[in-house]
């Protein structure tokens, strides 16, 4: 059975990072079942439902990163896939949360 928590249960802290879910004063948690999967948090992040919404130096990153493995897009192109190009790191630092 899965029932949402009333959001007067917890504290949602934004201010640090990572963000995270405390209880509220004076508050307990619900009793669960001891199993695995037991407790499921659904987390929305985003810009918003728009495409407007995303920041311009996000939709520039993109687009440099599509350039890049478009020109480096043969088997044997040398570059490690795992590793961002300078210019599209530095777009995304901004808004990376560790």
């Amino acid at each position: 059975v899965q029932q949402t928590l009333d959001a007067s249960v917890y504290d949602v802290d934004t201010t640090s990072t990572p963000g995270r879910i405390t209880l509220a004063y004076n508050q307990s948690w619900p009793s669960i079942r001891g199993e695995h999967h037991a407790v499921e948090i659904i987390f929305v992040t985003g810009y918003g439902d728009a495409a407007t919404d995303v920041p311009d130096r996000i939709i520039a990153a993109i687009k440099l990163m599509a350039a890049h493995l478009y020109e480096n897009r043969e088997a044997t192109s040398g570059f490690n896939v795992n590793e961002l190009p300078l210019a599209v790191e530095s777009l995304l630092s901004m808004d990376r949360v560790f």
